[in-house]
């Protein structure tokens, strides 16, 4: 039997992605142009941008190995537990086939509850858009509450009907997830990228942060340089 991966959420995405961190001075005047300070804050945002650049550029090719390395990993587990993840499969098939039914019919319950809703919350909204006082719009906000209110407990137990037919395709494909996810092999290299992910971000954050303090200066300093603080500059 053929059966589609279920393992997309093993494949992580990535991290970074190329992305313009620094500042065009294009629209500058000539007299900001010449401006020493001006010209230190550009000078700043374009080491802060090239320091960034680098880190992310670094920092790509690491995840990238690691990346592959899990895919590698999730290959080789899968062929070392061919027959057993066969089996679960089978099983996985057979648990989606008997819940179906049921599904169904839950999903469909919970549909015509909230389409029988809808009007009720538009025209809740309407009362609350055209509202002409405080008082009014107290009221259209009590009544929009009391009735997202009363959907949310009409659907409670249709969702935990819904929630009790689906758990034995949940634990059906959770066997298979976790057949892959708990070979030592796979284990260790998520566990490594992981931690490659939290010390890029952790590396990352203070150039980000700089970045923005040097963008906020520069923006002070153009302020400053027309004489007032409160021309808007955009950065």
């Amino acid at each position: 039997m053929t059966h589609a991966p279920m393992f997309d959420t093993l494949e992580p995405r990535q991290l970074f992605s190329a992305g313009h961190h620094g500042f065009a001075p294009a629209h500058l005047s000539g007299k900001a142009r010449n401006d020493p300070v001006i010209q230190a804050d550009l000078a700043a945002i374009k080491a802060d941008t090239a320091a960034i650049n680098t880190l992310l550029k670094s920092q790509r090719n690491t995840l990238r190995a690691d990346r592959q390395a899990l895919r590698t990993a999730i290959a080789a587990a899968k062929t070392a537990n061919a027959a057993q993840l066969e089996t679960l499969h089978d099983q996985y098939d057979a648990a989606l086939k008997a819940a179906a039914p049921a599904i169904k019919v839950d999903q469909k319950a919970i549909r015509a509850v909230i389409k029988s809703y809808a009007p009720v919350l538009r025209a809740d909204l309407k009362a609350l858009r055209t509202a002409t006082d405080a008082t009014t719009k107290a009221a259209a906000q009590a009544k929009l509450d009391a009735d997202k209110a009363a959907l949310k407990a009409e659907l409670a137990p249709l969702r935990a009907k819904l929630e009790a037919d689906s758990a034995p395709v949940v634990a059906a494909r959770k066997a298979i997830t976790d057949l892959i996810e708990n070979d030592p092999a796979v284990a260790s290299a998520k566990a490594k990228l992981d931690a490659d992910v939290a010390a890029a971000k952790t590396a990352l954050q203070p150039l980000l942060d700089k970045l923005a303090a040097d963008k906020a200066k520069l923006k002070a300093d153009l302020a400053a340089l027309k004489g007032t603080s409160t021309t808007p500059v955009t950065v």
